[in-house]
């Protein structure tokens, strides 16, 4: 549960593009040159991911003919792209800023422009096809235990592929090298020799043992798997990751931070099927740098297996509701993350949360929170920003020159003191989605806030999430300036935890 000031939430909502971006290039800052290469490196994978992930282009190359399965595209898709990049092609820039001390020391800036990068991805891209169309006409001859073996490999192949294809499309709006045998069709053809688990554990077993015949990883990080690529857990993707955790042993890692490799999970219901019938998992594991090195392939777990369990995100009808109505530019954008991170984020009672927007140009921006838990009905409220302040501008931050690229926290100052978020009860699942605008008139921003009713608790908006995302849908329009006769672009982004005892 979120409070006024001192308990939050949040979730992530995607933007879309109509054309490709020609160059894209991103900032990190270190104490050491590699520190600062290697923060640069994640930011670009962060753009890469954001542009990818609401692309209106994206999602009509990867949908798949005939509609039957677009769900569980779309979804595989999804959870592709909240892990990093796989980035070819980048060219760097330096500068020693002279600073001493605990005091960032280096600048580094990733750029990767199309006509330099893009042939690297078309060479990767091409090298790979040739690999899966070979391995998928052996099948045949292979022996069923072998075959079994190749179709949980492929797998990690065609996850490749689509890493790499997204990039590609991105760079430059389209890939002409293509498998005989699609992605969507592989998957159709793998969902059927899916086996049933008959237990959770089992399921996690098998999980576990697939992973670990194709990789030797020793320190890997398990993500909660996501329902049909929404960023919220369930308590059912919870319990499955914790069963997965104690499948791997002393392979896994507890924190990101000490980890060499993720674990990434998704999972759906099986085409055909409707809510009580068989739910779909896989999961992937991915290097830092974004390289697929293995999949668990299907697994399939049925109604009585998982039914014990809450396995549909609350906010699911509110995702589909924001997305309709997306917009965005190239030029501008903005990113928002709890505690570092962006997806399958979980917290317990007591937990701290440091909430941080990263936004590519000054700008203003304000963030609408929305809550569901099991003690009420949903709402949805206004994040207070500046305590201190009256009236709207109690909502409102201004991101400056200075701070654009960069991760700036939000949490809410009093006396001077960053403020820590707690995780307080009732729990459940929450959301916070920021609004940004590049314009300079600061009146003209705040008049775009929605109008609110303060109550004990919260800075009101609406008892219903959805009635809030149309009153805040003005916003997300690109338009011109009469007074500074400049482009104003805006943009929004989102991101969702669940809160637990």
């Amino acid at each position: 549960m979120i409070r006024k000031i001192l308990s939050f939430t949040v979730l992530v909502l995607t933007l879309t593009f109509s054309s490709f971006a020609e160059t894209f290039s991103s900032e990190g800052y270190g104490q050491s040159l590699e520190e600062a290469r290697a923060q640069a490196l994640r930011e670009l994978s962060l753009t890469f991911s954001n542009r990818i992930q609401s692309s209106s282009q994206a999602r009509q190359s990867y949908a798949s003919s005939g509609g039957k399965t677009a769900s569980m595209r779309e979804m595989d898709i999804r959870i592709l792209v909240t892990s990093d990049m796989q980035l070819y092609g980048v060219s760097f820039e330096t500068a020693d800023n002279g600073k001493k001390g605990k005091e960032k020391k280096y600048t580094v800036r990733a750029t990767m422009e199309t006509s330099k990068s893009a042939p690297f991805y078309e060479t990767e891209i091409k090298s790979l096809v040739k690999k899966i169309d070979a391995r998928v006409a052996a099948l045949p001859s292979l022996s069923a235990n072998k075959e079994d073996e190749e179709w949980q490999s492929l797998s990690a192949d065609y996850a490749s592929f689509d890493k790499l294809e997204m990039v590609l499309v991105a760079l430059s709006g389209e890939n002409k090298i293509k498998p005989k045998l699609s992605s969507s069709d592989f998957r159709i053809k793998y969902e059927r020799r899916a086996k049933e688990n008959n237990t959770l554990e089992k399921a996690a077993e098998n999980i576990a043992k697939a992973i670990l015949s194709s990789s030797s990883k020793n320190r890997i990080y398990v993500y909660a798997p996501l329902f049909e690529g929404e960023n919220t857990t369930t308590d059912f993707s919870v319990a499955l990751a914790n069963a997965v955790k104690s499948k791997l042993g002393n392979k896994i890692s507890l924190t990101k931070i000490d980890s060499d490799s993720s674990l990434s999970g998704s999972y759906y219901f099986a085409p055909g099927s409707v809510n009580g019938e068989d739910i779909i998992v896989n999961y992937y594991l991915q290097e830092s740098s974004g390289t697929v090195l293995a999949s668990s392939g299907m697994i399939k777990i049925p109604y009585k297996v998982y039914s014990q369990y809450k396995y549909v995100p609350r906010n699911y009808d509110l995702h589909k509701e924001i997305a309709a109505g997306r917009t965005a530019n190239p030029a501008f954008d903005i990113s928002i993350r709890v505690n570092g991170e962006r997806n399958a984020l979980n917290f317990k009672r007591g937990d701290s949360l440091v909430i941080e927007v990263r936004a590519t140009s000054a700008c203003y921006i304000y963030v609408v929170g929305y809550v569901y838990n099991d003690e009420g009905d949903p709402l949805s409220y206004l994040f207070p920003l500046a305590p201190y302040a009256e009236g709207k501008e109690m909502f409102v931050k201004k991101i400056s020159p200075k701070e654009a690229n960069t991760w700036v926290v939000i949490n809410p100052v009093v006396d001077n003191e960053v403020m820590n978020i707690e995780v307080i009860p009732p729990f459940g699942e929450e959301t916070l989605q920021v609004f940004a605008s590049t314009t300079t008139d600061f009146d003209e921003f705040a008049a775009k806030i929605p109008s609110y009713t303060e109550t004990d608790d919260f800075f009101l908006v609406s008892g219903k999430p959805v009635e809030t995302v149309s009153k805040t849908r003005a916003l997300n329009v690109k338009r011109v300036a009469n007074k500074a006769k400049n482009i104003v672009n805006t943009a929004e982004n989102s991101v969702s935890y669940s809160t637990r005892k």
